[in-house]
């Protein structure tokens, strides 16, 4: 199954949503793009003007090169004067199976 899902971190928690699409478009054809947000509470959004987005989100494209190529060159551009840290999305079932195996294995 090819990779298409990346994890990013580190965005400015002012940018606005089309900002960090434009960024991520230069790489290739964007198949969905979220942005975390704060929670609402009691019917009041925790945004102010400038707190926008948590600083992470997640990026899928239509092609697995395409995310290479953002997940390899991502890092190595700047946003807003800042490196972003671009991983491959692991769902976290499977990262918490991993760490389970991490620990039993420090257990030997």
């Amino acid at each position: 199954m090819p990779k298409t899902n990346l994890f990013f971190k580190n965005i400015p928690q002012d940018a606005p949503d089309e900002e960090v699409e434009s960024f991520f478009a230069r790489f290739g054809e964007i198949a969905s793009l979220k942005i975390m947000k704060p929670l609402k509470k009691q019917d009041q959004i925790l945004q102010t003007d400038t707190i926008l987005n948590l600083g992470f989100g997640f990026v899928s494209y239509k092609t697995q090169e395409a995310a290479s190529k953002a997940k390899v060159e991502g890092v190595n551009n700047l946003f807003r004067g800042k490196h972003l840290s671009i991983k491959w999305f692991v769902p976290k079932l499977i990262r918490d199976a991993h760490k389970e195996e991490e620990i039993d294995m420090k257990n030997f």
